[in-house]
């Protein structure tokens, strides 16, 4: 693919904007989603080129498979080049404002073949819309994807137009990238915005009777949908399966999926257009104008086909008959908040911008670089003069001196034992110390910045909150606690107050030491076995754990559906539903013999609880034992078993078929253990290996690596066809 850089010197106006944006406002900014908690990332990423696990995130955390996370990415390049970490995420955000705006250009150019209306589409389509709400927010995971989107539509209209295989395999691969680059919501959009635009297409096509340029098209989709994801195996399978253990396994209810906070209603669309706050429908009067002067030019195909995705998105978000119909396809029941849609609108609306400033250039004819040089003074004037108002936040920059002023941090981070940190008043999706306390090589309890989530991990926290729960706290390794303001809770002891960070975001000046808070290994004689579904399990589980007689230093609880084949390792069973066979009554009945207890005591018939019983054994079990951890790594952990018993690690293995387990060299098997830890049961002396193994990741670069080598191969064989042909 040649391009002729004279024929596009007009690229060098958008390059300008891209470059005076980034140095006035993105150049030194911490840069993330949710107050730059996203930089917390980077520094991970600083440990390992693929980072599998986090031990640092949200109790430990799939990092890799997580769909919002790039792999492979610009981003991911920059921080193997770049030390500094803040400097690397605000470098990616200029490579993709650069990225967009010369996709959406090139795409203009493409269209009118003129080199004015090419600067205002890429003008536009950098600073109006969704692109422009993720860039000014620091929505990351939705300004990657974005920024290639422009070009996705290029190559597929390129297909169109000629060399058909190369330019669809082209566009297959900046659609993979959006996957890979952690886009995977505005994936599932642009491929509507696509779809549409393809299908308009298709549909001329058919009014007309042009049989092979229906064929072409299909030709087109069919290679989009299956390069597509064979390009983004990689990422796209870990991921899939990171969405069956999550919140995102079930469908959303319809609510969600609008998500009426940020939705924007039919009322709404035109005021928020021309408002001065940053919104994903902001396109401003200039624009907008222009836009309209593309109808001047109404029977071209590309007019109609892109006014036409531009519509459906539209229409999509305002709540119509349409929403309902795109709720009911696949993926599209599984998203939240459905302005999404708006990223085919806003870059429709720039590119025939650039389009009826091409109509409009026809009928001046003279002095054609000074009348675009006022429209873009105006648009700018517009946008960022009488438009966008744009508050700045002292936490924004000197990142490192905030680190450096975080005294209560730097504390915490001279303890080298095992540990988590929990900001108290914080259990759910948002705000977290995390961007502050990973530099800083600290554990965090608290969730970061995704609206992806394990509900029984969010449970937990929750729970624990709710009930101002030391214990639970110090079951998930919780050793500090830091509040904003002075607590008093049972189990929390106060160590000091420390001076706040006047730069900071977050600020905690108290901090709290948990004493009942358990090591990160260790090892209990006579755990309990609550079995039954999934309610009645983790319902005994927490009533259980919440008692007042649990004392979690001496006892830990593992969780079954249902009677293993053997269960002489446990002091206590405790059925919280379900039925048990004839022989299943016998083993019990050799269990309780050998001393074993069991409530409610079906094997005899009895459906009721003993509370004495369970209360008479919790007292009578001994303190944990302290199990010693030889290695840790994000990928490895290496125990040394100091007693014979059930070893509990807090780390949530247990959920994830890729972390396994070994005891001596053999295969051994994971236990859930105290709702959100892993268990395994061992003897004294044992050493218990647990490492990550991959294989979707694995499956899904084979299928990668295929993919490339299938499609530079189609070329090859096309070009050599066409040669033989022409000979």
């Amino acid at each position: 693919m040649k391009v002729n850089l004279r024929e596009h010197k007009y690229l060098a106006v958008v390059v300008i904007a891209a470059f005076l944006f980034y140095l006035f406002f993105v150049h030194g900014r911490l840069y993330g989603e949710i107050n730059g908690s996203f930089i917390s990332y980077g520094f991970i990423w600083k440990e390992s080129a693929i980072p599998f696990w986090s031990t640092q995130l949200s109790g430990g955390h799939p990092l890799y498979a997580q769909p919002e996370i790039p792999l492979f990415g610009i981003l991911n390049l920059l921080m193997l080049a770049i030390p500094d970490v803040v400097l690397a995420f605000n470098f990616s955000v200029l490579i993709h404002l650069l990225i967009a705006g010369l996709g959406a250009s090139l795409l203009t150019y493409e269209l009118v073949k003129d080199r004015h209306a090419a600067v205002v589409s890429g003008i536009a389509y950098m600073f109006i819309g969704t692109f422009a709400y993720a860039l000014f927010l620091g929505i990351l995971p939705h300004l990657y994807p974005m920024a290639f989107f422009p070009l996705i539509l290029l190559f597929a209209y390129k297909a169109m137009r000629g060399n058909t295989l190369r330019n669809a395999l082209i566009a297959a691969f900046f659609f993979a990238y959006q996957l890979v680059s952690g886009g995977t919501i505005y994936f599932l959009w642009s491929a509507l915005g696509v779809g549409v635009f393809l299908g308009a297409y298709f549909l001329f096509s058919a009014m007309k009777f042009q049989k092979r340029e229906m064929a072409k098209i299909a030709l087109i989709a069919v290679i989009l949908v299956v390069f597509t994801l064979g390009f983004s195996a990689v990422k796209l399978l870990p991921a899939l399966d990171f969405n069956k253990l999550s919140n995102r396994a079930d469908t959303v209810g319809y609510e969600e999926f609008i998500w009426r906070y940020t939705h924007v209603t039919a009322s709404r669309v035109i005021p928020l257009m021309f408002a001065t706050g940053i919104s994903p429908v902001r396109t401003g009067f200039i624009i907008l104008l222009l836009a309209a002067a593309s109808l001047l030019t109404w029977r071209r195909k590309y007019v109609l086909a892109l006014g036409l995705a531009g519509l459906v998105a539209l229409l999509i978000e305002i709540e119509t008959p349409l929403t309902r119909l795109i709720f009911q396809l696949p993926g599209y029941d599984k998203t939240r908040q459905i302005y999404h849609a708006f990223a085919a609108f806003s870059l429709t609306v720039a590119v025939l911008a650039g389009v009826g400033w091409s109509n409009m250039l026809k009928r001046i004819k003279t002095k054609q670089n000074l009348a675009t040089i006022v429209v873009l003074l105006l648009i700018f004037s517009e946008l960022f003069i009488l438009g966008y108002h744009i508050q700045r936040q002292p936490f924004e920059k000197n990142f490192e001196r905030q680190l450096e002023d975080n005294k209560l941090l730097k504390n915490i981070s001279s303890d080298e034992d095992y540990y988590r940190l929990h900001l108290y008043g914080e259990d759910f999706v948002g705000l977290s110390l995390a961007k502050y306390a990973v530099p800083y090589g600290i554990r965090m309890l608290d969730w970061t910045t995704s609206n992806i989530w394990f509900n029984d991990y969010i449970r937990f926290t929750t729970i624990a909150g709710q009930q101002n729960s030391a214990k639970m706290w110090g079951m998930a390794n919780v050793k500090y606690v830091v509040s904003r303001e002075e607590i008093n809770l049972p189990g929390l002891e106060f160590v000091n107050k420390f001076e706040e960070c006047e730069l900071c975001d977050l600020k905690g000046s108290y901090l709290y030491r948990n004493a009942l808070f358990l090591p990160e290994a260790y090892i209990v004689k006579n755990p309990v076995l609550i079995l039954g579904d999934e309610a009645g399990n983790f319902g005994n589980s927490y009533a259980l754990i919440l008692g007042e007689k649990f004392n979690s230093s001496r006892t830990a609880v593992v969780n079954m559906p249902k009677l293993p084949q053997s269960f002489d390792n446990y002091g206590f069973l405790l059925f919280a539903s379900g039925s048990i066979s004839a022989g299943e009554v016998l083993a019990l009945n050799d269990y309780v013999a050998n001393g074993g207890l069991v409530e409610p005591r079906v094997n005899e018939g009895i459906n009721n609880v003993n509370y004495e019983s369970i209360r008479l054994f919790l007292e009578k079990t001994t303190p944990l034992e302290e199990a010693k951890i030889i290695a840790f790594e994000p990928a490895k952990i290496e125990i040394e078993a100091t007693e014979s018993g059930l070893l509990v690690l807090s780390e949530k293995f247990y959920k994830f078929k890729e972390w396994q387990v070994s005891v001596n060299g053999k295969k051994a098997e994971k236990l859930t253990a105290n709702l959100i830890s892993t268990g395994v049961f061992v003897n004294k002396g044992d050493i218990v290996n647990f490492s990550y193994v991959p294989g979707t990741f694995y499956l899904g670069l084979a299928i990668t690596i295929i993919a490339f080598v299938a499609a530079i191969s189609l070329v090859v064989f096309e070009r050599k066809v066409i040669k033989g042909t022409l000979k």
